[in-house]
């Protein structure tokens, strides 16, 4: 009762609003709906024209079919895209075809795809018919069992439906009082409802409340009743009859069958229904169009069996008097049935197939006409101003925008659109937000909503006005109402804000580049809030990553301050963090690099202390992360220094071994110590179990004045003595040696026997089997004790090098040449190509310098490098056996590779020669001392031999002697080197007076000699009695003036010789024409020719 009065006062007031809207026109905007009306919105009535096509081919088809002649099936193929309109053609021909006996029953199939479809179809379609009065009365089918059994249509559908059990009610009126009363108000309340809303529609009358309570005084009458029988039958039960006019007494009947029907009983119920349309004489529908819309919403497998269905009722039978229209999609139907391909095409044979199976199934195709361009425009001005009127000054622009997104528009698309638009105006009916900016949301809603992107990045990016640019110039402001579209919020600035919120909130918190963001508004305010407020100890890492991602050189300096203080408030947030474990925070690292020197400062001292407070596992892991510190704040650039910000820490004997060994030798900077007593015990016991690198940290250690390791070296030298069963021989010899605090040979060593039993168990012949600290050590000791190793790995040589003089000196190493590949000699080659060892036998060197470089296959250079590191200290007895060290046939390379040994060695020459007897390099008819003519070839006019020593003038006088006496030269090479290193001329006056006066003033020589004498004997000048000058110029002058060598030697000393001719012109005046004169040497003479005409006595003279 309540609720009929609720709907009586609903429809009370919506009657007042109804009017009210009357009174002030249409409202807008308002939405349209998304149903066929059968209008034709195109220019040129396309589908008008197709739907009356339609309707002309049915009429003819159904008259040619009355006068007994050959008709086509009635099954009619739309085909049709989806949205094309094919709804609204078929429901432009029902309107047709209405008021001709034709009734039209659409079927939905997608709105019935999870029926049963044989059962709903029938069923969905005699409902409707029987509803509509189409069907009525009895009628007489045959049952599955064979029988026919006659009954109304209604109960029939019962027994045909499958699996179905129905209850079937049936009212019978009682007309009590009560229900008497309720006709009587329900008659007088209809009649006036009619008669006032006809006043009002034509004016006669106007609203006010005493029609309206007229109207509804049959209410309050049927009010006042319902109390009576309330008050009288103390229950609401005829109350009730009096609302309903029903009694509560009904007959049920059930029918329930357990067989599926066939499709024969189909087609018999598709017949009975044809039958009965045709036997209706007082019916005026004689005509069933049966249309399956929506076909193309369902899915490929639903399409297939509705399909199939339809098939088997309407193509294949005919029935007179009920057509069948199926509209459809082409390629939704062909996908349907043939799969597409990878590249999404369906393959010319299947689509070759499904032409023919559309052509059996239909004997007439339409197909609905593409609309041109203008048709579009009209079809969304059309739906455009039905929703909003013809006042909204955006319908263009939203038109134009909306084509750039559609450009083959369909209805349902518009509709669609616009329904959207519609539900968008309504919930933002502000002015300022413009229709054209909603309409740009709704286009590029799913594209912002379900893009690939999220939806803040799909605002913030510059795709989102991608080809509408020119139609939204002020962007920045349509980006921030679409921003509040999106969210639902009518906060204008937090909208334009929030999408920069949570993106860059989402990339502070995961570490993901901010460079994206870099241009958007609002960018530095919104991440220094972020930063601020939502960045923790916990998230900090991430945060420092974010932000270093961050170029602040494109930034105003402004801005860049901002970003500076943000960096060291997380260099103060850095600070507070406390280490839980031992590994190097990569925040630390990136915070050095941007926060100001004071923070980095504070951050690495408050870091180091956090770090030393955590437990080690391994000393390595503390020097990783302390190296990695400091590593950072050298390359930052900032004046902060590693060592301000460390402190020192003592840490266990273990801890400090594992961090010496991954520091190396700067382990001291880091200020890390151990107890010097517990490090020895714990070395020492590490070297019992042989450690692996306990030999590394004692090489890094021993030298360091912080640590006594006396001890250790105790506990070593006891160990090797005892010889046990040790673990690891290679690491104690290696680590006695580090530790043996003596420059010679080491005193405490393993025995002969220990170290031939050791070196059995090494592959000395493999890189892998020497590289171990202290396999050089064994295999030294086996070199000291005379065992030579053959095809040993060069590999270990250059350890052996450093280390064989402790147990090998470097002569006896020398004495070993070895044989090919062996230790002996590749030590030997190394050591010598390297200049190393200490002192060796430099007598021996000299004396078998040969021999080594034979041995060795070494180049001089090499040697001499090597060995002209030592000078050899000789003795009195080494002079007279100077020929074995300072060796005839290595002169030359002596002097090419010179240092304190060669020095040493030529030396030693220049000491014996000085000391040998006249005659030692040259006597008369002997040939010159092969040993000291190269010496003195090699040495005189060096630095070593810079001149003639006094036993080589005597030597030179004896050579030249013979040139007189054999009148020829017969060791130029000797005698002009003792000649070119003449200094004292002094010492040869003597000589030389006694060859002039006795030799050359007196006998005559050939030129040969003069070549020779000729450049002495100037030096004696031209001072002498007048005899001697003619007997010179006689008998050594003349004869040689002609010779071209020999005038040159004149020219050459034109003062001695011209000189002596002074003394007799008168003799000389032949020898002086024909130095003017003759062939052979005029050209030679020319260059005195001015000297020598002076001489020359001219006739006048000689005459007077």
């Amino acid at each position: 009762m309540f609720s009929v009065i609720y709907k009586f006062i609903v429809a009370l007031f919506g009657k007042i609003k109804n009017k009210n809207i009357m009174a002030n026109n249409e409202q807008y905007p308002r939405f349209i709906p998304d149903k066929p009306t059968g209008d034709d919105v195109f220019e040129g009535q396309s589908q008008t024209n197709l739907a009356n096509n339609i309707c002309e081919y049915i009429r003819s088809n159904d008259s040619a079919s009355s006068r007994g002649r050959g008709q086509m099936p009635r099954i009619i193929g739309l085909e049709g895209k989806w949205g094309s309109g094919k709804s609204n053609v078929v429901e432009k021909i029902k309107k047709d075809l209405e008021g001709e006996g034709y009734y039209t029953f659409t079927y939905d199939a997608w709105g019935h795809q999870e029926d049963l479809q044989r059962r709903s179809i029938l069923e969905t379609l005699t409902n409707a018919l029987i509803e509509d009065k189409v069907l009525v009365g009895k009628v007489k089918i045959k049952m599955r069992n064979g029988e026919s059994k006659e009954a109304e249509w209604k109960d029939q559908l019962s027994l045909l439906l499958s699996n179905k059990t129905t209850t079937i009610t049936k009212p019978q009126t009682r007309l009590t009082g009560s229900a008497i009363w309720g006709i009587v108000l329900i008659g007088l309340f209809t009649i006036l409802n009619i008669i006032i809303n006809q006043l009002l529609d034509n004016d006669y009358i106007s609203l006010s409340w005493k029609w309206i309570l007229l109207e509804y005084s049959p209410i309050i009458v049927g009010l006042i009743v319902a109390g009576y029988y309330r008050y009288k039958d103390k229950n609401w039960k005829n109350v009730f009859t009096l609302l309903t006019q029903k009694s509560d007494d009904t007959i049920t009947e059930q029918f329930t069958s357990s067989e599926e029907p066939s499709v024969m009983e189909f087609k018999n119920w598709m017949h009975a229904i044809s039958s009965h349309l045709g036997r209706a004489k007082g019916n005026k529908k004689k005509k069933v169009i049966i249309v399956f819309d929506n076909m193309d919403r369902l899915p490929s497998e639903k399409v297939m069996q509705l399909w199939s269905a339809i098939y088997t009722f309407f193509a294949g039978s005919e029935f007179e008097n009920i057509w069948t229209i199926i509209p459809y999609d082409y390629m939704h139907l062909c996908d349907a049935i043939y799969e597409s391909g990878e590249d999404g095409k369906i393959k010319d044979s299947d689509n070759s197939k499904f032409k023919r199976f559309i052509n059996k199934t239909f004997p007439v195709v339409y197909t609905v006409p593409q609309p041109v361009i203008t048709d579009y425009n009209k079809l969304f001005n059309k739906y455009f101003e039905d929703a909003f009127g013809t006042e909204e000054h955006d319908q263009k622009h939203i038109c134009q925008v909306f084509m750039l997104f559609h450009v083959n528009p369909n209805p349902r698309t518009v509709i669609s659109f616009v329904n959207e638009l519609v539900a968008m105006r309504l919930q933002w009916p502000a002015t300022e937000y413009r229709l054209q900016n909603i309409a740009l949301f709704v286009l590029k809603k799913d594209g912002l909503l379900y893009g690939n992107n999220s939806l803040e990045e799909n605002l913030l990016s510059d795709a989102l006005f991608k080809d509408v640019s020119s139609f939204y110039p002020d962007q920045e402001s349509v980006r921030t109402q679409l921003c509040q579209f999106a969210y639902g919020l009518h906060d204008k600035s937090l909208a334009g804000e929030l999408p920069l919120i949570r993106l860059l909130s989402s990339a502070v918190k995961s570490g993901d580049s901010l460079a994206r963001f870099v241009e958007q508004p609002h960018f530095i305010s919104v991440l220094e809030n972020i930063l601020a407020k939502e960045v923790t100890i916990e998230s900090l890492g991430n945060a420092v990553k974010s932000l270093s991602t961050l170029d602040i050189n494109s930034l105003s300096e402004d801005d860049k301050e901002k970003i500076q203080k943000k960096w060291d408030m997380l260099a103060n947030l850095r600070s507070e963090a406390s280490c839980d474990r031992m590994q190097f925070d990569d925040a630390v690292e990136t915070i050095i690099h941007h926060a100001t020197e004071r923070r980095v400062k504070d951050m690495c001292i408050s870091y180091v202390n956090a770090i030393q407070t955590c437990e080690i596992g391994k000393g390595s892991e503390y020097f990783f992360v302390l190296n990695k510190l400091k590593t950072c704040l050298d390359d930052s650039g900032k004046d902060v220094k590693f060592e301000d910000v460390i402190k020192p820490i003592k840490l266990e004997p273990k801890h400090f071994v594992e961090f010496v060994v991954a520091a190396g030798k700067e382990y001291s900077i880091y200020k890390v110590s151990a107890d010097n007593a517990s490090l020895n015990e714990y070395v020492f016991s590490e070297i019992e179990k042989g450690a692996e690198r306990i030999d590394e940290f004692v090489e890094l250690v021993y030298q360091d004045t912080t640590y006594n390791l006396s001890n250790l070296r105790t506990k070593v030298s006891n160990y090797i003595k005892a010889e046990p069963n040790i673990k690891e021989p290679r690491i104690v010899s290696y680590v006695n040696r580090l530790l043996d605090k003596g420059d010679g040979r080491i005193t405490t060593r393993f025995t002969s026997s220990f170290i031939s039993q050791t070196i059995q168990k090494i592959d000395a012949t493999s890189a892998a089997g020497t590289e171990k600290r202290g396999v050089e050590d064994l295999l030294a000791m086996s070199l000291a004790d005379g065992h030579d190793i053959a095809h040993i790995s060069e590999t270990i040589i250059p350890r052996m090098a450093g280390c064989f003089e402790k147990y090998l000196d470097y002569s006896s190493l020398l004495k070993q040449s070895g044989s090919q590949a062996s230790a002996y000699k590749l030590l030997n080659i190394y050591v010598i190509k390297n200049k190393l060892g200490k002192t060796p036998d430099v007598k021996y060197a000299a004396q078998n310098i040969k021999t080594i470089k034979q041995n060795l296959a070494l180049d001089y250079s090499e040697i001499f490098s090597q060995f002209n590191r030592w000078a050899p200290e000789w003795s009195d007895s080494d002079e007279t056996t100077y020929t074995s060290y300072c060796l005839q046939d290595l002169f030359d390379t002596y002097k090419e590779y010179l240092g304190l040994f060669t020095n040493g060695i030529i030396n030693l020459g220049i000491r014996v020669l000085k000391k040998q007897p006249k005659g030692f390099l040259y006597s008369l008819n002997n040939s010159p001392n092969t040993y000291w003519s190269r010496f003195v070839q090699s040495f005189l006019g060096t630095s070593f031999l810079p001149e003639l020593t006094d036993n080589l003038y005597g030597e030179l006088e004896s050579l030249l002697d013979r040139v007189i006496t054999a009148n020829r030269v017969e060791y130029p090479d000797l005698l002009n080197k003792l000649l070119s290193a003449r200094k004292e001329m002094s010492l040869l006056t003597e000589y030389l007076h006694n060859k002039l006066n006795n030799n050359f003033a007196k006998h005559k020589y050939q030129p040969i000699v003069f070549k020779v004498f000729g450049e002495l004997l100037p030096y004696l000048g031209s001072d002498m009695d007048n005899n001697t000058a003619r007997g010179l110029i006689s008998n050594f002058i003349n004869p040689v003036v002609s010779d071209p060598e020999c005038a040159k030697i004149i020219v050459a000393n034109k003062g001695f010789y011209l000189g002596v001719m002074v003394h007799c012109k008168e003799m000389s005046q032949d020898i002086l024409k024909g130095m003017k004169t003759n062939a052979n040497v005029k050209n030679v003479y020319s260059t005195i020719a001015v000297d020598i005409d002076q001489l020359i006595i001219s006739d006048s003279a000689g005459k007077a």
